[in-house]
C-alpha cells in the first residue's frame, strides 16, 4: 500500500501546474494580432482616402514646382542696381551693361519745386524695398507736404505709405525694411511702414536728415545752433516717446553731410571752423573757414581729421567703401571749375585724386560705392560739354573710368544682402 501510494506521488511530482494567467495573456495577445491581420471595409475606406490625399500632394508639389515665380530684381544682376530718382520716377541702370530701366513712372505733368530735393532714395538691406519722396503740389513751384512712397524690387510695384508735412528733406528705411526716418518742420519722425504709426522727437536746429545706423538701432544727424555738431538718438526710445533728447558725439562746431560706415563703428561727416545757418548756407562767425573729413565713433571717442585743411573742402556727402575701411568725396579741383574725387583710409595716410574733371562744373551729385567695392559712382554736368556730363562710374584706384547715363543722376546703390 505504502509503495502504491509512493508511485502515484511520484507521477503528480511529475505533471506541471499549468500557467493560467500567462496563457491568458497569451490568447488574448494572438486574438488582438488576429483583428489586425484582418481587412475590415472601413479600413479598407481608410486606405482609400490616404491613396487619394497622396495623389493630390503629388499633383500640388508638381504644380508649385512648375510654377511661374517672380524674378526678384536684386538677384538679377550681382552688383545691384544702380538707382536714381528722375523726376517724379524712379530709374534703374544695369551696371554692367548700362542699359536703363524705369522702376517707377513719373508723373508726367510733375514739376519739382525749385526749393526742395526731392532727388534722394533709400534701399533696405536686403535690397528689396525702396523708399522715395514726391511732392504733393499745390501749384507747380510749391508743395505743401511730401508723399512717401515704397517700390517692392521683387514684383516691381510701388505704393503709397504716407505724407510729411512740409519739406521733410532726404528719408531713409530701416535696414529691415520696417521703418522710416525723415525730417520735420521742428524735429525727426520715425514711421512704421505697417500700420502707419508716426514718432516724432523735437530737434531744435536740425540740419540733415535723419539715417538708419546699420543695425537699425539709432538715428544721425547734425545739429545747427545750441548743440550743434553730430548727434544720435536712439530709435526704440524715439518710438517709445521717452527720447531724453539725442546725443552730442561731435565737437560743437559746424558737422555735415554725417553717413555711418557700413559696419557701424564709424561715423564720418564734415566739419567746418564756422557755423553757418542750415538753410541760406551763411556763415555765422569766422571769415576764415576751412572744411575737413572727419570720423568719430558713435559713442563719440576716437574723433579724429582724415584730410588737410588745406585740401578743398569736401562737396556732397561722402561714401564708404564696403569693408568700411576706406571714404571717398568730391571736392573742388585744381581750378574753380572743376571737381575732383579723392579718396581717403580711416587709419591715416595721405588723401588720394581718383578723378578731376575738365573745366565749367555746374551740377555735382554725391558719390556713392558699389556693394562689391568695385566701382563708385556719381553725377556730374560739365557746362557746354555734354559728352562728358553724366553719371559716371570709375574704378576704387581712377582706372576705366566709364558713363553709365548721360544723365546727371544722385546715384544709390542698391544693396547687396550678405551669403
Amino acid at each position: 500500500m505504502d509503495e502504491l501510494l509512493h508511485d502515484r506521488f511520484r507521477r503528480l511530482e511529475r505533471i506541471e501546474a499549468p500557467d493560467l494567467w500567462n496563457e491568458a495573456v497569451g490568447r488574448a495577445a494572438e486574438m488582438e494580432l488576429a483583428r489586425r491581420r484582418t481587412f475590415t471595409p472601413t479600413m479598407a475606406l481608410i486606405a482609400f482616402g490616404l491613396l487619394l490625399a497622396a495623389l493630390a500632394g503629388t499633383i500640388a508639389v508638381g504644380t508649385w514646382l512648375d510654377r511661374e515665380t517672380p524674378s526678384p530684381v536684386r538677384v538679377e544682376y550681382e552688383n545691384g542696381w544702380l538707382t536714381a530718382k528722375a523726376g517724379c520716377g524712379v530709374v534703374g541702370i544695369d551696371p554692367t551693361s548700362f542699359e536703363s530701366r524705369e522702376l517707377v513712372s513719373g508723373d508726367s505733368d510733375c514739376e519739382l519745386p525749385e526749393f526742395a530735393s526731392f532727388d534722394s532714395v533709400a534701399w533696405s538691406a536686403d535690397g528689396r524695398w525702396l523708399a522715395y519722396l514726391e511732392p504733393a503740389l499745390t501749384s507747380p513751384q510749391t508743395s505743401e507736404s511730401s508723399a512717401i512712397w515704397l517700390y517692392d524690387a521683387e514684383d516691381g510695384e510701388a505704393r503709397p505709405v504716407g505724407t510729411c508735412p512740409g519739406y521733410c528733406g532726404a528719408i531713409d528705411i530701416s535696414p529691415d525694411g520696417s521703418l522710416l526716418s525723415f525730417g520735420i518742420g521742428d524735429g525727426i519722425a520715425v514711421k512704421e511702414i505697417e500700420g502707419g504709426a508716426q514718432h516724432e522727437l523735437e530737434v531744435i536746429g536740425l540740419s540733415s536728415s535723419p539715417t538708419f545706423s546699420p543695425d537699425g538701432r539709432q538715428l544721425l544727424f547734425t545739429v545747427s545752433g545750441g548743440q550743434t555738431g553730430v548727434h544720435v538718438v536712439d530709435v526704440a526710445e524715439v518710438m517709445q516717446g521717452v527720447a531724453t533728447g539725442p546725443t552730442l558725439v561731435g565737437r560743437i562746431v559746424a558737422a555735415w553731410d554725417p553717413i555711418w560706415s557700413p559696419d557701424g563703428t564709424w561715423i564720418a561727416f564734415g566739419q567746418e571752423s564756422a557755423i553757418r545757418d542750415p538753410q541760406s548756407g551763411t556763415a555765422y562767425c569766422c571769415s576764415d573757414t576751412t572744411t575737413s573729413l572727419w570720423v568719430v565713433h558713435p559713442d563719440g571717442t576716437g574723433a579724429r581729421q582724415l584730410t588737410p585743411t588745406d585740401l578743398a573742402q569736401p562737396i556732397r556727402p561722402p561714401t564708404w567703401s564696403p569693408d568700411s575701411t576706406s571714404i571717398a568725396f568730391l571736392s573742388a579741383g585744381d581750378t574753380e571749375e572743376s571737381v575732383a574725387l579723392w579718396s581717403v583710409g580711416i587709419d591715416g595716410g595721405p588723401a588720394t585724386r581718383i578723378y578731376e574733371s575738365g573745366c565749367c562744373v555746374d551740377d555735382l551729385r554725391s558719390p556713392a560705392w558699389s556693394p562689391d567695392g568695385a566701382w563708385i559712382s556719381f553725377g556730374v554736368h560739365l557746362n557746354g560739354r555734354p559728352d562728358e556730363s553724366g553719371t559716371v562710374l570709375i574704378r576704387p584706384d581712377g582706372s576705366d573710368a566709364q558713363m553709365a547715363s548721360t544723365q546727371v543722376f544722385d546715384p544709390v546703390w542698391q544693396a547687396i544682402p550678405a551669403d
